[in-house]
């Protein structure tokens, strides 16, 4: 029974529920191009994108290029736009600090941790993730800044557990590991 309705709700929904709206623009769905409601949803996020000033290719660019700078700086010019969703700024701001926390967490390994704290600023990590805290407390605990440190892992346990700020769970592993570290450095102060 749970198979004929997930069909039938999808089936609506992709069938173009409100038919007096008229989506427009070059990625718009229309109804005759709905054959899958991921389709529709990827050409969704895309005409995000397309609202912004036509900014996507460089937004494109900066992040398969990992272009930290260039995408702080986008992200910024589109904030001051009227016409960028706030939701698809949202998400934007999330990946760059995605993006900037892969890069820290390379040279933290590396032990270039000067390095690392410039990509961890607000300007490239604009939204507090758990994974963003997990690497400060790493830093502060590479630096025997203990107190500090836990601090850093008791946030990012927070944030782990906040389905708000972590729409994706992490791994039991991930909240394993940051749980022990949390564990170890109150230990230590």
């Amino acid at each position: 029974m749970k198979p004929i309705i997930t069909c039938f709700v999808a089936a609506f929904f992709v069938s173009g529920c409100n038919t007096s709206v008229k989506p427009s623009g070059r990625n718009a769905v229309q109804p005759d191009e709905s054959k899958s409601l991921v389709r529709m949803t990827t050409q969704s996020t895309a005409s995000f994108s397309m609202a912004c000033d036509n900014s996507a290719t460089q937004i494109n660019w900066a992040k398969q290029s990992k272009n930290l700078i260039k995408l702080s700086q986008l992200l910024n010019t589109l904030k001051r736009k009227s016409d960028c969703s706030q939701t698809y700024l949202n998400t934007l701001e999330r990946e760059l600090s995605e993006i900037a926390t892969q890069r820290a967490s390379v040279l933290v390994k590396r032990g270039e941790v000067k390095q690392a704290k410039k990509w961890l600023e607000y300007q490239y990590t604009p939204v507090n993730l758990w994974s963003t805290q997990a690497l400060r407390g790493d830093i502060a605990a590479k630096g025997k800044q203990w107190k500090t440190a836990a601090e850093f892992y008791n946030h990012a346990l927070d944030l782990m557990d906040n389905p708000t700020a972590t729409p994706t769970k992490p791994s039991f592993a991930e909240i394993k590991k940051v749980h022990s570290l949390a564990t170890e450095t109150q230990f230590e102060v």
